[in-house]
């Protein structure tokens, strides 16, 4: 394969053929080399299997150009994977061809060009420019596109088979403790965001059965593992006393959070806590809901951006994923027990 300077690139996908051929020189190349970064297509890699190049190309690229221009099956297969791995795609189509976008796309963003029109060419380009720009400047928020807003359609607190989402919003959490029948399992460090959720929806919910609520959090006499959260925060700092500093605030966050779920608990009917610790390094945090939704996250190790981490959706009844969910659920069980 082609080296790629700094690893910035953006791969076409594109039919190979003369007639497309000055779309892609005159007008996708200097577009996206205005950019500043380096532009490749499948036919001008150097040696290997075009197919596996392809993918690997697709799964890495910061940005993807796809042309529909002729509807050739081929690129509308390969846009279906960037779609379904949620690659960021900019799709562009000849003027002539753009009443022939299929329906699953045609909602959807499309930037036309004019194949036989070389007067606004240099627009074109700098208009182009913009478009993927906009995609490497937005990278966490990405393009819209079928697949990927299908899978944020479904919802965690929902969803009936296993899925996997960016991250898991407020809204989400909050709904998702909500509609605990009888019990939920939080698996964390300080349970900060959980207390504030579940103490303000416990003051305006009756729990007409009992209601468990189990903790499994970071044992705050354990410094080694309190220490590896903050090994990045502190190569970046210098600065030991900053990290002693950050681990009496999280542990004062702990407790904190232990003392009004408690008395949240102490003063409502039908609930009951249960507190345990761990002493091992964190890796991921989770909830556990009534033994059946597992939705399991992994920690940043600079832990305000945890939340923003792709985060596991896991099902009981889902037969893809039973063995992962019965795993995980042995796990955090024999840590509460």
């Amino acid at each position: 394969m082609n080296e790629i300077r700094n690893g910035m690139y953006a791969f076409v996908i594109m039919p190979f053929s003369s007639k497309l051929d000055h779309t892609y020189k005159d007008l996708i190349r200097p577009a996206v080399t205005s950019c500043g970064i380096d532009c490749i297509r499948a036919d001008e890699e150097s040696q290997g299997h075009i197919h596996s190049q392809m993918l690997q190309r697709i799964f890495e690229a910061p940005v993807i150009i796809a042309d529909i221009t002729e509807l050739n099956a081929n690129v509308f297969y390969e846009l279906g994977i960037a779609h379904s791995i949620g690659c960021k795609t900019v799709i562009i189509c000849s003027s002539d061809f753009i009443q022939k976008v299929p329906f699953d796309i045609a909602p959807y963003r499309v930037f036309v060009y004019q194949e036989s029109d070389s007067s606004n060419q240099y627009e074109n380009i700098q208009t182009l420019a913009l478009e993927i720009e906009n995609v490497l400047k937005n990278q966490p928020e990405g393009i819209p596109n079928p697949v990927q807003d299908y899978l944020l359609s479904q919802s965690p607190v929902h969803s009936t088979t296993s899925i996997f989402i960016n991250k898991l919003d407020s809204h989400s959490e909050e709904e998702l403790i909500k509609n605990a029948r009888n019990e939920i399992v939080f698996y964390g460090i300080t349970a900060n965001s959980f207390s504030d959720f579940f103490t303000g929806i416990s003051e305006t919910r009756d729990y007409h059965e009992e209601f468990n609520v189990r903790l499994c959090l970071l044992n705050p006499k354990v410094e080694d593992s309190w220490d590896f959260l903050y090994k990045i925060l502190q190569k970046e700092t210098g600065e030991p006393s900053l990290i002693e500093q950050r681990r009496k605030d999280d542990i004062q966050a702990q407790e904190r959070a232990i003392r009004r779920l408690t008395y949240q608990v102490n003063n409502s009917q039908n609930l009951t806590i249960s507190i345990n610790y761990y002493d091992t390094p964190p890796i991921f945090w989770a909830y556990l809901v009534d033994q059946e939704r597992l939705i399991l996250g992994h920690l940043a190790m600079q832990r305000q951006s945890s939340r923003n981490f792709p985060v596991n959706i896991i099902i009981k009844d889902d037969l893809a994923t039973k063995n992962l969910f019965v795993y995980y659920q042995a796990l955090i069980n024999s840590l509460i027990s």
